[in-house]
């Protein structure tokens, strides 16, 4: 999913660690290291899926938006978020966001039943969640708020 070749994962391996020293890895988080990616390579091909392909300039500009969009939803440092959607661009893009915003997300996995993901909210405190407008009807009741990313790739609000 994340690459589309073995030599291409070795290329992107290589590219990544050119620039990134050990220490640096201290002291960086995994965003501000794509961040730095991003200004190293913006035109080169960060995510891509069968449908979507996006360069590390506008994935990072779509999880910026993203992330503004999550804070003002009440998300702060130290969250966990929810994220149930399928493996594809928009799950990426949610999960960088979901980091830039200060949180962590707890990965809900649409084929699980729903006694399942309920439990995984419970245990894991998911105030909030980030869904695809198809399946918001899977986010279990104990989720106060749903965020869900609609076909435009915007983020919008929904109730559970």
């Amino acid at each position: 999913f994340f690459f589309s070749s073995r030599r291409r994962h070795t290329r992107l391996q290589g590219d990544w660690s050119s620039d990134v020293c050990s220490s640096d890895l201290d002291h960086l988080t995994i965003h501000q290291l794509i961040e730095r990616q991003v200004r190293r390579t913006p035109r080169a091909i960060a995510v891509e899926d069968p449908k979507v392909r996006l360069t590390y300039e506008q994935w990072n500009r779509q999880a910026n938006r993203w992330a503004r969009r999550l804070i003002r939803a009440g998300v702060k440092k130290g969250d966990r978020v929810g994220l149930l959607m399928e493996r594809n661009a928009d799950a990426i893009t949610a999960i960088l966001a979901i980091w830039k915003a200060g949180a962590a997300y707890v990965p809900l996995d649409p084929a699980h039943p729903d006694a399942r993901l309920a439990l995984l909210v419970e245990d894991a405190g998911i105030r909030l969640a980030v869904c695809t407008a198809s399946i918001r009807d899977r986010v279990p009741a104990r989720v106060e708020s749903t965020l869900f990313v609609n076909e435009s790739f915007e983020i919008g609000r929904a109730h559970v």
